[in-house]
């Protein structure tokens, strides 16, 4: 289930409980623009401070390509961040 502000989806995380998952297109970035999926999550520390982590997959148009397609390699961009660790961004 998705939530939507500013154009864009928010949705609770199904891997990462207490997690974020969001999506949404910003057009200014590149040539054709860029979808952003990402994955965020409060983790507290032993003092109980929270700390966020971020898994980014981005994704730029390719000509002729449908937009199921675009969304699919961003999808899979996000998956291959959050296998590499927190913090890190993988570009398709």
């Amino acid at each position: 289930m998705y939530l939507t502000t500013n154009g864009g989806k928010i949705a609770l995380a199904q891997l990462i409980d207490g997690a974020c998952e969001a999506e949404d297109f910003f057009p200014a970035f590149g040539e054709g623009g860029r979808w952003l999926f990402f994955t965020a999550a409060a983790i507290r520390n032993e003092g109980g401070e929270i700390r966020a982590t971020v898994s980014i997959g981005v994704a730029g148009w390719r000509a002729g390509e449908d937009e199921q397609t675009l969304i699919r390699r961003a999808d899979e961009a996000v998956y291959a961040a959050k296998r590499r660790g927190k913090n890190c961004v993988v570009e398709v």
